[in-house]
């Protein structure tokens, strides 16, 4: 097979030179555009559609059918459930539950709960938990809480 080259300053030299020089700008700008749209957006902080894992909404709530709390965290944020530390745990310093801001127990209670009135599930880290939380013993430190807000009653 003959391959045709075309001569050093040869108009088709230059026409195929300048086609490989707008398709290298093309994707440059393509690829800036994607990058900065994506800056842009990760800039604008969460959309409101899209909830943090951090937190289980009511309408997530509604979505699922379960019978207690800890059911639903099991199956949307398994995680919540996992105290970093067995002995901690063991302890009385796992993953503590709040309602309402104040102690409810520890992550097992989570099954005492109904979802049918809770606004939302938050789950807080341990330092930033502990002076949250009303009735929690002197000194009782958690790696994690998670803070059940219940619908007010009337």
């Amino acid at each position: 097979m003959k391959t045709l080259q075309a001569k050093p300053d040869s108009p088709t030299r230059y026409r195929v030179r300048g086609q490989r020089l707008r398709n290298l700008i093309h994707c440059l700008l393509v690829g800036a555009s994607a990058f900065a749209g994506a800056a842009c957006a990760s800039t604008g902080g969460e959309r409101a559609d899209l909830p943090s894992n951090r937190i289980i909404t009511e309408a997530q709530l509604n979505e699922i059918s379960v019978t207690h709390l800890y059911e639903a965290v099991q199956r949307l944020r398994p995680g919540w459930l996992q105290s970093s530390s067995p002995r901690r745990a063991a302890l009385g310093s796992g993953i503590v539950v709040a309602m309402n801001g104040s102690y409810f127990g520890m992550v097992g209670s989570l099954r005492e709960i109904s979802p049918v009135d809770v606004v939302e599930l938050r789950f807080l880290e341990g330092g930033e938990a502990e002076p949250m939380i009303m009735g929690l013993r002197p000194g009782q430190h958690v790696d994690g809480a998670i803070m059940v807000q219940m619908r007010g009653r009337d």
